[in-house]
């Protein structure tokens, strides 16, 4: 079985990880596009219970922050302003974002 000159097969190679490159590149753009569709801002805290685990906001809604978040969101402050995308909340004054679920 005959094979491919060596400087051809690299050349080859390189193709092909410059077209994996733009798939994944076009992938995470298509995704941060959905993400950034999905966000919710105008939101601002109203009050940080149980040491950081719960987040109230202005429209009442409730969340329950992760575990591993709960040092970060236990130091926000009430009307810190916070977007609201998908499962994060995003505190825009403090630049921190926290993994949450929304309970009501």
């Amino acid at each position: 079985m005959a094979t491919a000159p060596r400087s051809e097969r690299r050349s080859w190679l390189a193709v092909a990880g410059r077209l994996l490159a733009l798939v994944a590149m076009l992938t995470l753009a298509e995704t941060d596009t959905a993400n950034a569709q999905n966000c919710e801002d105008g939101h601002w805290i109203d009050a940080v219970l149980d040491d950081g685990r719960l987040i109230r906001l202005e429209d009442g809604s409730l969340w329950e922050v992760d575990p591993i978040d709960t040092v970060t969101s236990s130091i926000w402050l009430p009307v810190s302003e916070i977007i609201i995308c998908g499962n994060r909340l995003i505190n825009e004054d403090d630049k921190e974002t926290v993994h949450a679920r929304r309970l009501r």
